[in-house]
């Protein structure tokens, strides 16, 4: 019974203490709330960007802060509740419209057809609303209705 000993003084020091808090890709989707789909709002996960930026292919993604202005990976339309999509180095084709996006979002396959090359910008959009950039926007200087989900993917 040395072994079962063993075996619960290594738990004890694998297993985080309960004011630890532990995030990783498997626990995100365990410890969502089931009423709402997201996870709680303690994880780092669910800080948001202020102010929030869009911009080309050369601009760094991820949190934007006063002190490190990035652009936001995690955007959602408060039109549509769709999570925005991105795409480097292409732009959208001018005769890309709504009708399109909503019927083609969120099938890669499809947007496909409107993305066009173009080298340093960055194609964004959702099921209503599109955008073309290449350099560093803040958004509210656009007229999309996007806000920062809190949820950014590591790149």
């Amino acid at each position: 019974d040395e072994v079962d000993q063993d075996l619960a003084d290594l738990d004890d020091f694998v297993t985080p203490s309960r004011s630890q808090k532990v995030v990783t890709s498997s626990s995100l989707s365990s410890s969502k709330n089931a009423a709402t789909g997201k996870p709680p709002p303690d994880t780092l996960l669910n800080k948001k960007c202020f102010p929030i930026f869009v911009g080309g292919s050369q601009c760094q993604n991820g949190l934007s802060s006063s002190l490190q202005q990035r652009t936001c990976n995690g955007l959602r339309c408060t039109k549509c509740d769709f999570k925005v999509l991105s795409f480097d180095n292409k732009q959208w084709a001018d005769d890309s419209d709504y009708l399109f996006f909503r019927n083609a979002m969120p099938e890669l396959q499809r947007l496909n057809e409107k993305l066009q090359r173009k080298l340093g910008y960055r194609a964004y959009s959702c099921q209503c609303q599109w955008l073309s950039v290449f350099d560093f926007t803040s958004l509210d200087k656009t007229s999309v209705k996007w806000v920062c989900s809190g949820l950014h993917q590591a790149k």
